[in-house]
């Protein structure tokens, strides 16, 4: 997967901006506020209609515009080309396929799929569940048809149970959702066990890259016991009723990341919980490349300030070698850490503006 131009306008400080980017790695470098993040925020924009910093929408929008719109196109390794676009107004966002409206957000998803490891990405071991679930859904995602089709029934059934709850509805009521719920639960469910166990599988070879042999593996909990969901639904109802809400369910699954056999979140020290961040975000980009024989796309925005050289060099290459399009922000150029040639591209971000170096 190759994003082959990219254009903004009125995002963030940047009025305009319009370029043909490397295949390999684009370097964005320059003072902190310059700008250098938000042409990786726009990127996921494009694809996702949000930033990965989890910042209000209308913060996106420059101070002096109404909306933003980012557009590109893309090129899959078939040779299959997509323009995308996105605009976002204080009130709407609208998505586009080849100039014609998206019917929704995740159809950009799909045809600009990207990974990206940023300061905020340390909450996949240290946050709140909600991180994790979305880690192993992202690649479901793109790999499982069937979870693609369970994913949504699951939640529009889980708000209608919990607000049958809320209302004092009846059994019969309540226990239509549970139909639902169960059955597209037990497929989400297993479809996250087989994610899970693909996961474990390929973390040796991703720390291969870095010369270490380190003990690394996630556990997966599903959020209810070892009974069918079905079941435990049942067995639950009372409690909910009062509740107000369900409490089993795959919408409360979560990970338990394990370093050399102890939980990562509270044994790990700062530098290594990121360099397992670094480890799974780079097992999700390979076992994306091994679904559908092709790569992802990355964005590392400021890993210069969270991981040493010698682990930014290792993962430099990693992706090089895995041809991965790379997106990457510093402070300072460090552009020997990169391959030279044409698919590398240097960049120099100035108030909003860039020049090539």
């Amino acid at each position: 997967m190759e994003l082959t131009r990219l254009s903004i306008q009125n995002f963030r400080n940047i009025e305009a901006l319009s370029f043909s980017p490397a295949s390999s790695f684009n370097l964005f470098y320059g003072d902190n506020g310059a700008g250098k993040t938000s042409i990786l925020e726009s990127i996921h924009a494009l694809s996702q209609g949000r930033s990965f910093r989890g910042a209000s929408p209308r913060d996106l929008i420059n101070n002096q515009s109404e909306k933003f719109m980012v557009s590109g196109d893309v090129r899959d390794s078939r040779g299959v080309k997509h323009t995308l676009g996105v605009e976002r107004s204080r009130s709407r966002l609208k998505g586009r396929v080849d100039f014609q409206d998206a019917d929704s957000i995740a159809r950009l998803a799909e045809c600009l799929p990207l990974v990206s490891i940023h300061p905020g990405s340390f909450e996949l071991i240290t946050g709140e569940p909600g991180f994790r679930r979305a880690y192993i859904d992202w690649g479901l995602f793109f790999c499982d048809p069937q979870f693609r089709q369970c994913w949504p029934r699951y939640q529009a059934a889980l708000k209608q149970r919990n607000a049958a709850l809320k209302k004092g509805y009846g059994d019969e009521v309540v226990g239509h959702w549970d139909i639902v719920i169960g059955d597209c639960g037990e497929t989400i469910d297993c479809a996250r066990r087989r994610y899970v166990e693909r996961v474990n599988e390929a973390l040796p070879e991703a720390a291969s890259f870095f010369s270490q042999s380190v003990e690394v593996a996630i556990e997966y909990r599903r959020g209810w016991d070892e009974q069918p969901l079905l079941n435990a639904l049942a067995s639950r109802l009372e409690s909910d009723r009062r509740l107000g809400y369900t409490f089993a369910g795959p919408h409360r699954a979560d990970l338990v990341v394990k370093y050399q056999g102890n939980e990562a979140s509270r044994f790990a020290s700062r530098g290594q919980i990121k360099f397992l961040t670094v480890l799974l975000k780079l097992v999700q980009a390979r076992l994306y490349q091994l679904d559908q024989e092709q790569a992802c796309i990355l964005l590392l925005d400021d890993l210069a300030s969270e991981l040493d050289s010698e682990r930014l060099a290792a993962l430099i290459r990693a992706l090089s070698e895995m041809r991965v399009q790379t997106f990457v922000t510093s402070v300072e150029k460090n552009e020997e850490l990169f391959p030279q040639g044409d698919g590398t591209r240097v960049f120099h971000v100035k108030q909003g503006r860039f020049s090539e170096s």
